[in-house]
């Protein structure tokens, strides 16, 4: 489907799932919502209205005619998905953190019976935990299974790939973790070309041969848009020498003006699906780029279609070279 929010296509999964006929792809030019069963009936003006223009997009894009049997697996894939988070694409920092609340003796029970990549990140050093707590006691089963059940609250699971994923979300999401520091990396390379400075203002930053050649191949793909993209570059890079705090290397600063690329992005993406991506990086990476994030969405504007022409840059450079190893399990291509 187009980019449409998760609620919305489970619902209109759920009417093509769930209904026997519908004229959804039939009558392309109108916004009716009938259908033999006639869901139009159980639903408020207000969420006809809201629907209307989705299933105007979905039209013209000709996926509504999704067959019934089909509409009921997608639902199911989702639903598997959602319903428990995938703990081998979580970092264990989350786990720490989602266990930092919990009392002594839960922590305890999920050191001990918890899913086996949470059991292997658990150590005394990293959960310290009261020698009372970690004596082994019978735990009633009806209690453990609540635990078992509860202590991931926090945490999100979500289907691995979805065909709207904007370039920021499969960058975070599809490649291991020295694949993503060097797409941060290189995307904050790409904006100290579009800045015009080589450096010069991003101080202590030393260049290698391979980065003034990346320079010049980034230059030369945006020729005709530097001028206008040069001013934000040169904001982002301020920033990052702004705040820059203790001591950071060459690469961690050039890492640091990329982010802003991410967090811009992200904030035009489903807060759900935002929550889950940030998931797979260390919980301070990703406080930081939700620090980069704005607050008001940038949907629409002219700046995020540079950002993802810096990001896309930085993707395929990095994929030319073959410096991008996709996680276990993921296939790493670029969004449609």
């Amino acid at each position: 489907m187009p980019s449409v929010s998760c609620p919305n296509q489970a619902f209109i999964l759920a009417i093509a799932a769930w209904s026997t006929e519908t004229d959804m792809a039939k009558s392309p030019g109108s916004h009716s919502l009938t259908f033999r069963s006639n869901p139009k009936t159980h639903l408020t003006a207000e969420l006809r209205n809201h629907l209307e223009p989705i299933l105007d997009q979905l039209r013209r894009s000709s996926k509504v005619n999704i067959p019934p049997v089909e509409a009921l697996q997608r639902l199911k894939r989702a639903h598997r998905a959602e319903v428990r988070p995938d703990f081998d694409r979580i970092h264990p920092t989350w786990w720490l953190r989602a266990l930092r609340e919990e009392p002594p003796s839960v922590r305890a029970i999920i050191a001990r019976h918890g899913p086996p990549q949470v059991r292997a990140a658990l150590s005394p050093e990293s959960d310290p935990l009261p020698n009372e707590a970690r004596k082994h006691q019978a735990i009633p089963e009806e209690i453990l299974n609540w635990v078992l059940a509860l202590w991931a609250e926090r945490l999100v699971g979500d289907l691995p790939e979805r065909e709207d994923d904007p370039f920021a979300i499969a960058a975070l999401t599809r490649f291991d973790d020295r694949s993503i520091f060097r797409l941060f990396r290189l995307t904050g390379l790409v904006k100290l070309a579009l800045a015009g400075s080589r450096g010069k203002e991003l101080r202590h930053v030393r260049l290698r041969s391979v980065d003034l050649d990346r320079i010049d191949g980034f230059l030369r793909f945006f020729v005709p848009l530097a001028p206008g993209m040069q001013a934000t570059a040169r904001r982002d890079i301020q920033a990052v020498v702004d705040r820059l705090e203790g001591r950071t290397t060459s690469n961690q600063r050039l890492a640091l003006v990329g982010l802003s690329t991410f967090g811009r992005q992200l904030s035009c993406c489903e807060p759900y699906r935002v929550r889950w991506a940030l998931q797979h990086l260390p919980y301070p990476i990703a406080k930081r780029i939700r620090n980069q994030m704005p607050r008001k969405p940038l949907s629409g504007h002219a700046i995020m279609k540079v950002e993802s022409l810096v990001l896309s840059a930085a993707w395929h450079r990095l994929n030319q070279e073959g410096r991008l190893i996709p996680r276990r399990g993921a296939i790493g291509r670029a969004p449609s």
